[in-house]
């Protein structure tokens, strides 16, 4: 088995366990509005893993809302759920294996990533004061897309044909299609509902969490 010369990690849900930080961060910075249009966002959120807060709060104050001033009320919801969520991001807990598959990975000289549509500038300050930065070669998020960062990745020589993609959400796995990347679903904490059934129908791997990958490590990833 070939041995990746790279591995790029999602973060919400693959790497830290807080999509559910972040979905509830979600819903109490839309307390007040409409319950039945914050219910209804809320479901499209979980089912859009990966797009980042801006783009999502755009949508509900634009082209839910329909408020004029759509651009001043996504700002201020950014900022808000950046407050809440920030702190949550430095303390909760990561998902089971990881430390020990970065360790493993890192002492086999494999390029390592961050690809998250989380606030860039956030996710690196969370992952200084976790101690966690030191264990990647590039942190990339939003507000660039998921794609556009995977399209640097590709430049940089990481996101080529045959790395490993580890993600959560429908658009972990199609771009992983789209970059002919070797695609493993992290179910652990994931919020979309038909992934396992849709990456095992593709012939793709499935793992709970990273602990089925500890017995022998990388040479398990592909």
């Amino acid at each position: 088995m070939t041995v990746p010369q790279a591995v790029i990690f999602d973060c919400d849900g693959v790497i830290l366990q807080s999509n559910r930080l972040k979905s509830d961060a979600f819903g109490r910075v839309l307390e007040g509005y409409d319950p039945a249009q914050v219910t209804e966002f809320l479901a499209w959120h979980r089912a859009t893993g990966g797009v980042s807060r801006f783009h999502k709060f755009a949508r509900f104050f634009r082209d839910v809302r329909r408020a004029p001033d759509w651009e001043a009320l996504t700002e201020q919801a950014c900022t808000e759920f950046g407050t809440l969520v920030f702190e949550g991001l430095k303390t909760c807990t990561t998902v089971p294996g990881f430390e020990a598959l970065v360790k493993t990975l890192r002492s086999n000289s494999v390029a390592l990533a961050v690809n998250t549509g989380g606030a860039e500038e956030e996710v690196r300050q969370v992952f200084e004061a976790r101690g966690l930065a030191k264990d990647f070669d590039y942190i990339f998020g939003s507000p660039a897309t998921k794609e556009h960062n995977m399209e640097k990745l590709r430049a940089l020589g990481l996101a080529m044909p045959g790395a490993v993609y580890f993600g959560d959400s429908k658009l972990d796995f199609d771009l992983a299609r789209t970059f002919d990347l070797r695609f493993i679903y992290v179910a652990y904490e994931s919020e979309w509902p038909e992934g396992a059934k849709t990456v095992k129908a593709a012939g793709a791997r499935v793992i709970q969490d990273f602990g089925e990958l500890a017995p022998q490590g990388y040479s398990l990833l592909g």
